[in-house]
């Protein structure tokens, strides 16, 4: 399981941004932290039919861990694992951003 802080500094020192201001890195780490939530959010509704979509979309509305819980093992959804996968891909995705724009 990946923690918080290793995975912001792994991101920070792995894009090279340890001299941006604070401020700035916040913000970039924020925004990676949404896009990464929606991409997981995609990828476990592609697995539900109609009706465990709209029962996931409103528990996770609800912050209703319970039955979000319920519907992800229901299917066999690995929570720790897709936010493992994403993780890696945006890692990567944004490594490749960043070596191309170097000049």
């Amino acid at each position: 399981m990946l923690q918080k802080e290793q995975l912001e500094e792994n991101i920070i020192s792995l894009l090279g941004i340890q001299a941006l201001p604070d401020k700035q890195k916040l913000a970039l780490l924020g925004q990676m932290s949404d896009l990464i939530q929606k991409r997981i959010s995609l990828r476990i509704l592609e697995q539900l039919n109609e009706e465990e979509q709209t029962g996931f979309i409103d528990a996770s509305a609800n912050n209703d861990e319970v039955k979000t819980q319920e519907i992800l093992k229901s299917k066999n959804i690995d929570l720790m694992s897709l936010v493992e996968e994403e993780v890696g891909k945006l890692k990567e995705e944004m490594k490749g951003t960043i070596e191309s724009l170097k000049v």
